[in-house]
């Protein structure tokens, strides 16, 4: 399309220049020759006849002859009939000329020149348009970029309130699931009991707080409540073995970092959900906190004599448990927190 242009440009320019050349020929440069070719003609007529007369006529009529002559020269008609004579003679010839001059040398160079600036100014556009797109090429695969990270993102966040969501309706049904039951185990005791009975119904205060705690969502509260009370080990087995560890990581993390002790003060009930919330605690720890990091390598030297103990426990029962198998990994894990604390410092 730009070769078209420049092309059909081309000829343009040319017919133009042609047009405009004749035209200022024709009305202005022709007559003002023609009027400078006349009075120069008449300045030398007049010499040439006066010299001439000199010569063939007798002296004694050179003097009045030679002024007769001047001022007949003079005259506005003769003037006239020698200038349109001089035109008439000199117009086809100059324009002639001109003409030649124009077709072989001004039309040619000034085509020549258009050519060569239309062809710049076509490879200008043609390299401006280049530019401009691969420029847009480059950014339009930038946006692309950026909404592609955009669409991972909000993707990203929206499975994240979904599993949060989804994780937050489980807890809350365990924990009503786990109310009903206890109040339910409270309903039998008390139901099963007769007047002659002297035990009376058996209550637990402080497990039913905790549950309480737990139940509106007071779920560190709760977590501390369970970590100060010498019936840890009691504590889990009746509430927390029946809870989602998950909960854990909205804890503050000295308070996640805990639950760790209380897990393995003993392991001779629900061994593997023990084991289970332990491993959750250890994927929560985070030793960039100047706090946990402090405390990690102490707690961690706690829970490596725990894991041992635990080990040898459940090998003499059974060496083929699959236990051994999680005891051993997750002591391998706390040995590498016990090292990565350590090189902190």
């Amino acid at each position: 399309m730009l070769r078209l242009v420049s092309s059909t440009l081309t000829d343009n320019v040319e017919k133009t220049l042609n047009k405009i050349i004749a035209t200022n020929i024709t009305s202005s440069v022709i007559p003002a020759i023609v009027e400078t070719s006349s009075t120069l003609l008449n300045e030398k007529l007049a010499s040439a006849v006066s010299q001439h007369v000199a010569k063939i006529v007798p002296g004694e009529l050179k003097a009045s002859l030679a002024p007769a002559i001047a001022s007949a020269l003079q005259e506005k008609d003769l003037q006239r009939v020698i200038s349109e004579q001089t035109a008439s003679k000199l117009t086809p010839q100059i324009e002639q000329s001109f003409a030649t001059v124009l077709r072989n040398s001004i039309v040619p160079n000034f085509t020549t020149l258009a050519q060569t600036s239309t062809k710049k100014a076509v490879a200008d556009v043609e390299r401006r348009f280049t530019e401009q797109l691969r420029d847009a090429e480059v950014q339009r695969q930038k946006d692309n970029a950026k909404i592609e990270q955009l669409a991972d993102l909000v993707l990203g966040l929206s499975k994240t309130i979904h599993e949060m969501a989804a994780g937050q309706s489980a807890f809350q049904e365990q924990i009503l699931k786990l109310q009903r039951q206890i109040a339910g185990e409270n309903s039998a005791r008390s139901a099963g009991s007769t007047e002659g009975d002297v035990v009376p119904s058996i209550e637990d205060p402080e497990l039913e707080g905790i549950t309480a705690m737990m139940t509106q969502g007071r779920y560190e509260e709760g977590t501390i409540q369970w970590l100060q009370s010498e019936r840890q080990g009691e504590l889990f087995d009746k509430l927390f073995v029946r809870i989602n560890p998950q909960y854990l990581q909205r804890l503050s993390p000295l308070v996640s970092l805990s639950v760790s002790a209380a897990l393995t003060s003993s392991f001779e009930q629900h061994v593997d959900e023990r084991l289970s919330w332990l491993s959750t605690v250890l994927s929560t720890i985070n030793l960039a906190d100047p706090e946990i990091r402090e405390v990690a390598p102490k707690i961690m030297d706690v829970l490596q004599q725990r894991m041992q103990g635990a080990y040898m426990s459940i090998a003499e029962s059974n060496v083929q448990d699959p236990a051994l198998r999680v005891v051993s990994t997750l002591s391998r894990q706390i040995n590498e927190i016990k090292n990565q604390s350590q090189s902190f410092r």
